[in-house]
């Protein structure tokens, strides 16, 4: 029998759409950099990409961003690299979520993980029950202390597009009413922390860089593994399994705008108030299946919902809504990039069509 190269039967076995697909990670399969037989993701090293720059060969598990620095550094020719840096996970694991045959399995299969458990002598699943998330001590309310508006009223009230726009009074409603916070030290501090709530529980949050850091956005890690290694709370809940202000949406209103960034859907919020639009996000380009399940929920509460991404997000080779939700295409208005970058004008020339 011929002798076959373990490494290079393993790259080649590899299914990388049935991996995506299980850990709700989105894809697309056409774009300007996809040549037929590749699929294209957000590159988990660039930290800023916003429009699938890497490229994964689905026949060989070859991958490839377009925007590499270095030659190497953001490709490679075996999964496991990749899967560390998608899960955040180290080495071992990423070699046994491979060798346990995960990319076939739902991300969510209990006897899957075990088996991942036992390649790495762990005995059973190392998937923990977290019932209760607090926040740090010295993660404070953005108010009106010194330091507060020193630091990041201004990222907040700066005109847009270098801020957020705001005005204080707009700022001070913010802050009540999601919970805007921030981090006196440690990888969370120079970001507002955007808290995220389901059934009235803490169960992650998201923080968005204010000042030149390539990584905008850090978010509370749900993996045990991640989280020992950082040092920083485990998440009750993978954000891609949540909506934002999903308690408050389950009241139900008049339009429910569908976008993919935290502070996108605040803006909708904002302008929308007095108008009973509200806005929410998926934190991401793509829902997941736990997030449809979701809005299939909260939809039937809405008179109208309308889907508006941001506009480098083509809606081919993307996942969409399901036809039960109901759910119209909105398109943001000419040069306008994203819904955070709405001002009071652009705003009302899209509601006046809805």
């Amino acid at each position: 029998m011929a002798w076959t190269n373990p490494s290079l039967t393993v790259r080649h076995m590899f299914n990388w759409e049935h991996f995506l697909d299980s850990h709700n990670i989105p894809y697309v399969t056409r774009g300007f950099n996809l040549t037929r037989g590749h699929i294209g993701i957000q590159c988990p090293f660039c930290g800023d990409d916003e429009g699938n720059n890497l490229g994964i060969d689905i026949r060989n598990a070859r991958w490839h961003c377009w925007r590499e620095p270095v030659a190497g550094a953001h490709s490679g020719r075996s999964p496991h690299r990749l899967i560390q840096e998608l899960l955040g996970v180290g080495r071992e694991t990423a070699v046994a979520i491979v060798q346990a045959g995960e990319n076939a399995i739902g991300g969510n299969d209990r006897d899957c993980r075990d088996d991942i458990a036992r390649k790495l002598g762990m005995g059973q699943s190392p998937i923990l029950q977290v019932t209760k998330l607090e926040f740090p001590r010295d993660y404070y309310p953005i108010n009106g202390s010194p330091r507060a508006r020193r630091m990041y009223y201004p990222y907040l009230t700066d005109p847009l597009p270098e801020g957020r726009g705001y005005t204080d009074t707009q700022v001070d409603w913010l802050v009540r009413y999601y919970g805007l916070r921030y981090a006196a030290r440690g990888p969370f501090s120079y970001r507002v922390i955007i808290p995220v709530y389901f059934r009235d529980k803490l169960v992650t949050w998201t923080g968005r860089t204010i000042g030149d850091d390539e990584l905008r956005y850090r978010t509370l890690s749900h993996d045990p593994e991640n989280a020992a290694r950082t040092g920083l709370p485990l998440a009750a809940s993978n954000i891609k399994h949540t909506l934002l202000d999903y308690d408050r949406l389950r009241q139900g209103g008049r339009t429910l705008v569908i976008t993919e960034g935290a502070f996108d859907a605040m803006r909708i919020t904002v302008l929308g108030w007095y108008e009973g639009i509200r806005g929410t996000c998926l934190f991401g380009k793509a829902a997941t299946p736990e997030q449809i399940e979701l809005l299939a929920e909260i939809a039937p509460r809405w008179r109208r919902r309308i889907s508006l991404l941001d506009a480098d997000t083509g809606l081919s080779g993307m996942r969409v809504f399901p036809e039960t939700l109901y759910v119209d295409q909105g398109v943001l208005p000419p040069g306008v990039k994203d819904p955070a970058l709405l001002t009071t004008k652009h705003f009302w020339s899209l509601t006046s069509v809805w």
